[in-house]
């Protein structure tokens, strides 16, 4: 009775065994068919991971280029426009200079002219004074001449 109290255990541990193995083989038949699908949409993931990965390195790299070409424009106009306020600034200081200059030209032609005009003036009073001289000369000598001449060169003297 023993032997057959093992023998029927036996078997019954025997049977639990290989419902134990044929849930284990179901259950990874499962898995197996479930693993396949999920690596494929794994690897797909990744795939797609790699492309926008790859999409968003090229747009980047096309990006800082565009920032380095827009930072070169930006030094080059920079470099312009100083260029352009110092050519300015030299351009009104010459203008400044020049602006002085003709003014102390203006005055210089100014003195000149008042110069000459005083000059002029002078020369005007002197040559009026010669002939105030002269004329006052020329009276004295008539009366001169009708004190000592006839009566009829009178007439022809006398104004």
């Amino acid at each position: 009775l023993n032997m057959e109290t093992a023998c029927a255990e036996a078997h019954r541990e025997l049977e639990e065994a290989k419902q134990e193995l044929s849930e284990l083989r179901a259950r990874h038949a499962r898995r197996t068919a479930i693993q396949p699908e999920g690596m494929q949409e794994l690897q797909d993931q990744l795939e797609m991971a790699e492309e926008v990965r790859t999409t968003l390195c090229a747009d980047l790299a096309s990006l800082t280029e565009e920032l380095v070409q827009a930072k070169l424009a930006r030094a080059e106009e920079q470099e312009e426009k100083e260029m352009m306020e110092h050519r300015l600034r030299r351009g009104a200081e010459k203008q400044r200079n020049l602006a002085l200059k003709m003014t102390e030209l203006e005055v210089k032609v100014a003195e000149l002219t008042s110069n000459g005009a005083e000059h002029d003036e002078h020369i005007a009073e002197a040559f009026k004074e010669v002939m105030q001289n002269q004329e006052q000369q020329i009276r004295e000598l008539k009366e001169k001449l009708a004190a000592v001449s006839p009566k009829p060169w009178r007439k022809l003297f006398s104004s």
